[in-house]
């Protein structure tokens, strides 16, 4: 049973032949109506504070479990921007691969295409190279030729500005004559 200072005041006591003095009781029941005054308006404030509490506990629960949900919601954003990042990653480092492939087939066919033309200029080089060789010493041998003829003209011509006595019955065949007479062919040429 719960009694409030104001039933405290208004109870009434019988009064009985050898009974408490009156005076001491009402004394007595101020002071027990001041305290239980006392503590209800104690037991209100701490009431109030205990629905403040339980609001703010509530208000934090409610709050931790946002902060919570953030959380988690951070983490799966976390894991999907970090998977997306790997997938990109990946995908970068395959087209980088194919264009390094791509790079070293086409310079492969760059190099085998140079090594081809390299080898046609060369085989240009030598057979040039052969034709010139071939040009030289036919206009080397032409040359001769025209000497030996020249030569054989001039001597023709000497031999027949000479008088019979003055020809050797036994000439040296010309080609000894040209081979051991050279100073004197260049000097009849030029």
């Amino acid at each position: 049973m719960t009694l409030s200072p104001l039933e405290i005041r208004k109870q009434i006591f019988k009064n009985s032949m050898f009974g408490y003095n009156k005076n001491e009781v009402d004394l007595f029941k101020e002071s027990v109506e001041e305290t239980v005054n006392e503590l209800l308006i104690e037991n209100e404030k701490l009431n109030s504070k205990i629905k403040e509490l339980q609001s703010r506990i509530t208000n934090l629960e409610n709050q931790a479990s946002g902060i919570q949900e953030a959380i988690e919601l951070a983490n799966k954003e976390g894991e999907r921007i970090k998977e997306a990042a790997t997938q990109q990653a990946e995908s970068m480092i395959r087209k980088a691969q194919q264009m390094i492939e791509n790079t070293e087939s086409e310079l492969d066919h760059k190099l085998n295409y140079k090594k081809e033309e390299l080898y046609g200029l060369q085989t240009f080089k030598d057979n040039f190279k052969q034709k010139l060789l071939y040009l030289f010493e036919e206009q080397r041998k032409l040359i001769e030729r025209f000497e030996q003829e020249h030569h054989s003209r001039k001597v023709k011509e000497l031999l027949s500005g000479m008088k019979e006595e003055e020809i050797v019955e036994n000439p040296l065949p010309i080609f000894t004559v040209l081979k051991n007479s050279k100073h004197l062919r260049n000097r009849l040429i030029f």
